[in-house]
């Protein structure tokens, strides 16, 4: 009787242990950026910049 109560409790704190852990991982997941969503960045310098990028040419298909 002693001995099915022990395993009983055991079994109980290994559920909670589980659970406790899925619960941190869950919130770790949910504190990350989503999918399309991007992390913030610091803004480049300016001289860190290509100067090819600075004046971006026309498209033939804007008018």
């Amino acid at each position: 009787m002693e001995e099915e109560k022990l395993k009983q409790q055991l079994a109980e704190a290994e559920e909670r242990g589980y659970q406790r852990g899925l619960n941190a991982r869950i919130e770790q997941e949910m504190n990350r950026p989503g999918v399309w969503e991007q992390p913030p960045q610091e803004p480049i310098p300016e001289e860190e910049t290509y100067q090819i990028l600075a004046h971006p040419t026309p498209s033939i298909w804007q008018t």
